[in-house]
């Protein structure tokens, strides 16, 4: 039977879980009781779940956006553009050396110029939707409002690579479990 895998990963702990599917009725199970932000990328079943539940906040993933761009950049060079202002966000974050204080004040005075640009950049960009560059800048203005909320929030991670890398052994290996 085909079956799902959900991992939810802190800071020094992943949990797994074998499922029948993706639902949103899933999702909330899986987070019972918790309140606060899940790092999660745009998977709809993300979006109904939280909206069945006031306690829980979305942020968007920055490396799931990057990846799209970096997929479109082949046919696209412009996309480069997109990739090195995601880039500038990453290094804000490079700058705080793990100080959260230091990484809330970067955020709130470096981040909110940088996204106004590129938000600007993906308006130019999201109208055709047929071609990837057009997909990818669609996506990122989908879920705009999630892949901001770090901005006042420092201990959310700019992106959920904790959890992808959680998960790539269980994935590589499915066949051999």
């Amino acid at each position: 039977k085909p079956w799902q895998m959900w991992a939810l990963t802190a800071p020094g702990i992943a949990s797994y879980s074998i499922c029948d599917d993706k639902s949103a009725a899933t999702f909330s199970d899986l987070l019972g009781d918790y309140q606060g932000v899940v790092v999660c990328d745009a998977l709809s079943t993300h979006g109904a779940g939280a909206h069945e539940n006031p306690r829980i906040q979305l942020a968007g993933c920055w490396a799931h956006v990057f990846r799209k761009f970096d997929e479109a950049k082949l046919n696209f060079p412009v996309a480069e553009e997109a990739l090195a202002l995601i880039g500038e966000l990453y290094a804000i974050d490079a700058k705080a050396d793990g100080d959260v204080g230091r990484l809330g004040e970067l955020r709130r005075s470096q981040a909110p110029p940088l996204l106004a640009r590129l938000h600007d950049w993906l308006m130019q960009h999201a109208g055709d939707t047929h071609i990837s560059i057009g997909k990818a800048a669609r996506y990122a203005l989908t879920i705009w409002d999630r892949l901001i909320r770090f901005v006042d929030e420092p201990r959310i991670p700019l992106d959920n690579n904790a959890t992808e890398r959680a998960i790539r052994g269980p994935v590589v290996g499915r066949k051999n479990h």
